[in-house]
């Protein structure tokens, strides 16, 4: 026979049960509150005006009419990208703090910066959304007008080449083709590719490595591509590889998050990317700024910078930059 529960506890019991329903029923519908309810800010780790900053503003402004809500832009420079990309790794996971970044600061830098000031699992790929090839340029006015002005200038006296960011892609691609080409070149660093632009023009150094849209844009000259084809923006320009060094490489990018975000806020931010590149105004814009369009989900960027992770390592032992 069962004991008889007295009424006071059968009561509470009953109150305690209800409080428990109630608080279960707030949590859940607190974890299921609709993403986004406020403006979403983009986390770009270099200088406003930049190749990347160019494509995080036109992304940003599709994207933002997809989800409802404005993107604030917030360009944290410095230190090769990693600066900006810390900031990401130390917010909120809560979908309101993407960084829009580069590959470099993810799979390079850890290479390179003893103290790197996040772990690559401290970050989430959400998407790849973009991909910029690289040009090797002189000014306007230069004495350098070909790669066989290069080679002949270099082995006629000292020349310099500036790049923005030490460890960076393109700092790595120039190293590869001066070490292959044998040239005699000092490597200046600058912040970004911006300065790296105005040192050039000012003579500050003889050619640099410089996006391909900003190249165009400034109106440079260009020796060669590191591009695996011709670009329709240089026809002119020969490939390294055409030109006896088989040296290809490029710039891709996209949306990281912090750790913890929960799945189903990455599948909407993913879902919105997915809309964003393919839509013909994005896609204007970026072919306008000769930067690609390219569309990877969170799996597949991942695995893209996975295995990034592990080639870089040999570019950064073979340009024999010193880890700092």
């Amino acid at each position: 026979m069962p004991f008889p529960v007295p009424n006071i506890l059968h009561g509470r019991w009953i109150h305690a049960l209800i409080a428990a329903c109630v608080a279960l029923a707030a949590g859940k519908a607190l974890a299921q509150s609709p993403w986004p309810e406020r403006p979403v800010q983009f986390v770009v780790p270099f200088p406003a005006g930049g190749a990347v900053d160019v494509a995080a503003r036109a992304f940003a402004e599709r994207f933002g009419e997809l989800i409802g809500r404005p993107v604030v832009m917030v360009n944290r420079d410095g230190a090769s990208g990693t600066i900006g990309v810390a900031q990401v790794a130390t917010a909120r996971a809560d979908g309101y703090t993407l960084g829009f970044v580069t590959h470099g600061p993810l799979v390079i830098q850890p290479h390179l910066m003893k103290d790197l000031p996040y772990k690559r699992d401290d970050l989430v790929p959400v998407c790849q959304v973009f991909a910029s090839q690289y040009v090797l340029a002189s000014a306007p006015t230069s004495r350098i007008a070909s790669l066989g002005d290069l080679i002949a200038a270099s082995k006629a006296g000292k020349l310099s080449y500036g790049f923005g960011g030490v460890g960076t892609t393109p700092h790595l691609l120039m190293s590869q083709f001066v070490n292959a080409a044998g040239l005699d070149l000092l490597a200046v660093p600058f912040r970004a590719d911006p300065p790296a632009i105005v040192g050039l023009r000012a003579g500050e150094v003889d050619v640099a490595p410089i996006n391909l849209g900003l190249a165009r844009a400034q109106g440079l000259r260009v020796l060669a591509t590191f591009a695996q084809e011709r670009q329709a923006a240089f026809p002119n320009a020969p490939t390294l590889t055409e030109s006896g060094w088989p040296i290809t490489g490029s710039v891709y990018g996209g949306l990281i998050a912090p750790k913890g975000i929960a799945d189903e806020v990455v599948r909407r931010i993913d879902a919105a990317c997915d809309k964003a590149v393919a839509d013909e105004r994005f896609r204007t814009i970026m072919k306008t700024a000769s930067q690609e369009p390219v569309y990877r989900g969170p799996a597949a960027f991942g695995r893209m910078l996975a295995q990034d992770l592990d080639t870089s390592r040999e570019m950064v032992r073979a340009a024999k930059i010193p880890p700092n």
